[in-house]
């Protein structure tokens, strides 16, 4: 449990009434995203207030009324869930950078170029972000805001999502070293060949194709084989 000193004002307005409880800002951040985030290490104190800075708690009446229970846990995860966060200045801003700069990450890690099918950089997604007058969300899951920047961005930026079916083969040597790897790609097909060998089928976005390339050839010294079967 946070520090009280060090907590900010989780709030909602509910059936006509103010109620509030006191978070860690960052951890209450997380919580609403759905992380791995408790209850117990995300509040500064069980308490339940209408005003938190005045002392003064919620009455049962009221808690009865807005939220139909006055259990603790159940009140507390609505209010983080459907609240206010109080953040400082510098907080936010640090949020919605990182928030940024994962969404920069997601899609470029999975656009193309329409024309030469060639990844795009980060930087040029960036750029189409700030001339698109793009504003990030400190309070939302930077996945959950990828498909709106996406609609934004094509107006500035052309943009293409491929995927690429290929057909990778191991040697025996090696298969050990990459299998754990492989098997993350979820292939559609694996199969084990008679000098031991395992041969895969992928499917994996075309703009990371060049990382998957490197990760194979680091772990097999080179000798990997990787056939392109089908882009989509």
């Amino acid at each position: 449990m946070v520090s009280v000193d060090k907590a900010v004002i989780a709030r909602l307005e509910k059936e006509g009434h103010h109620f509030e409880i006191l978070v860690d800002a960052e951890k209450a951040i997380e919580y609403r995203k759905g992380k791995e985030t408790s209850l117990e290490e995300t509040l500064a104190a069980n308490e339940v207030f209408s005003d938190s800075k005045k002392g003064e708690h919620a009455s049962v009446e009221h808690l009865e009324k807005a939220f139909k229970t006055t259990v603790f846990e159940e009140i507390a995860d609505r209010i983080l869930k459907k609240g206010e966060v109080q953040l400082t200045t510098e907080l936010k801003r640090q949020i919605t950078e990182n928030n940024r700069k994962k969404i920069i990450n997601l899609i470029a890690s999975k656009a193309v170029d329409p024309k030469t099918h060639a990844p795009i950089p980060a930087l040029r997604i960036e750029t189409a972000m700030d001339n698109a007058g793009i504003h990030v969300n400190p309070m939302k899951d930077p996945g959950e805001q990828v498909e709106e920047v996406i609609k934004k961005i094509r107006l500035i930026l052309p943009i293409k999502f491929e995927t690429t079916e290929l057909s990778i083969t191991v040697p025996a040597l090696f298969t050990g070293k990459t299998y754990s790897f492989v098997h993350s790609l979820a292939p559609s097909k694996e199969t084990w060949q008679s000098n031991g060998d395992l041969q895969v089928i992928v499917s994996i976005s075309t703009a990371s194709q060049g990382e998957l390339y490197s990760k194979l050839n680091k772990m097999t010294n080179g000798n990997v084989v990787v056939e392109i079967l089908n882009i989509k």
